[in-house]
């Protein structure tokens, strides 16, 4: 069994890359984001992209810095899987640490990035100037929050751009 953990910048292509994958692998996917929006509704909590990053680094401090949901679901998993949105160092260190476990990094320029932003409706930002202020914050771990991409981007076995 083999399992991927596919991380990068929002709007990067993860989903896309994931979608390759399950349709011309099999793999099943599984979208670390859509498992914390879960959580966050189960809790009643705003699904604004701020609230879900303060969520997730909740959840990890209450259970000693491992995330809860991708702990379950790895746990979970009886087939090649794919996980996408792999936001935090332990996250892929979870995954490579599995038997055949890999992260992949994907990017893109910031124009296209804050392009493909602009057809989704869940994004916090409204301008491009907030679209970096975001990004340069995920990629160094601010906000009080432990996700930092700048330092899984090294460990991926694999770097898409």
């Amino acid at each position: 069994m083999e399992i991927i953990g596919i991380s990068g910048p929002p709007c990067s292509g993860k989903d896309a890359a994931a979608e390759y994958l399950s349709r011309r692998y099999d793999y099943n996917q599984i979208s670390t984001g859509a498992l914390l929006r879960a959580k966050a509704r189960e809790l009643n909590i705003e699904l604004g992209r701020t609230s879900l990053q303060l969520l997730g680094a909740r959840l990890r401090e209450e259970n000693d810095g491992k995330d809860p949901l991708l702990d379950r679901a790895l746990r979970d998993m009886k087939n090649n899987t794919v996980f996408t949105g792999i936001r935090t160092f332990g996250a892929a260190e979870a995954i490579i640490e599995t038997r055949n476990g890999r992260i992949i990094y994907v990017d893109a320029s910031l124009e296209e990035r804050y392009r493909r932003s602009l057809l989704r409706a869940r994004e916090d930002h409204t301008s491009f100037d907030e679209f970096v202020a975001q990004d340069e914050a995920e990629h160094n771990g601010a906000m009080n929050i432990d996700a930092s991409l700048l330092a899984i981007k090294p460990i991926a076995s694999t770097v898409i751009i």
